[in-house]
């Protein structure tokens, strides 16, 4: 799979026409960034923003183009982590509901059927 493309820095200080020394820093993270996987870029940036401290999430956000609810949710898993817990597998979603939940009575013509019955015979 090729890498994600690289986010271009949208802070403040990065926006200015002059030059700061986080430029180099900033465009390192977004080179990392590029290189992991969703869950890994949630983590990360949820360790950059603790690192930052006050205002953290939203520098982070500008920073790497994550949503803060994104950083936030990092947090708790790191968090998380961090007690030696385990994340919660996500919640399955979506789909159509199985036939049988829907209608019990038509597992019963199904119940006798084998494969063997299935087979062709000559």
């Amino acid at each position: 799979m090729p890498p994600s493309p690289r986010h271009a820095c949208q802070c403040e200080r990065c926006q200015q026409d002059t030059c700061h020394p986080d430029q180099q820093s900033h465009r390192e993270i977004n080179e990392l960034m590029a290189c992991l996987r969703r869950g890994q870029r949630r983590l990360y940036a949820a360790v950059e923003a603790n690192r930052i401290g006050r205002g953290g999430v939203r520098l982070v956000s500008q920073i790497t183009g994550l949503g803060e609810d994104t950083i936030r949710a990092g947090r708790r898993e790191l968090a998380q982590r961090l007690k030696g817990e385990l994340p919660q597998a996500p919640k399955p979603c979506g789909g159509r509901p199985l036939t049988e939940s829907k209608s019990p009575a038509i597992k019963a013509p199904w119940r006798n059927c084998s494969p063997t019955k299935w087979r062709a015979t000559r």
